[in-house]
């Protein structure tokens, strides 16, 4: 399961990099239903409190908000990727992230770095 998933959005991140250039070849079309069932397939498995840390690493990079913040919003994530994922560039994998952040820190007993 990891490898296919890892397969899985590194391909997403090579399609969104090669859409990207604004010179170079046309992106490969997607049908729009595949390419949703295959954002619905990574946000069950960033929201599921079974995922391996690796996978979540993994995810926590992936070129849509909403996995993102499927991420963030775990709460076996941990929390060095959360910290990572509250500077991202969506404001609301950000607001997640914070949030679920500050939940692991109060019941572990430890104060977020921002409060020392």
């Amino acid at each position: 399961m990891v490898r296919n998933v890892c397969r899985t959005v590194t391909h997403r991140c090579e399609v969104s990099e090669s859409s990207m250039s604004s010179l170079g070849p046309a992106p490969v079309s997607i049908p729009v239903e595949t390419l949703e069932a295959e954002i619905l397939a990574r946000i069950e498995i960033a929201s599921d409190p079974e995922t391996e840390d690796e996978v979540l690493a993994l995810l926590a990079h992936d070129p849509y908000p909403s996995v993102r913040r499927a991420v963030a919003e775990n709460p076996v994530t941990q929390l060095d990727i959360l910290d990572l994922l509250t500077t991202d560039e969506d404001e609301g994998v950000r607001f997640a992230a914070a949030e679920t952040y500050t939940a692991v820190c109060a019941l572990a007993g430890i104060l977020p770095a921002s409060t020392r």
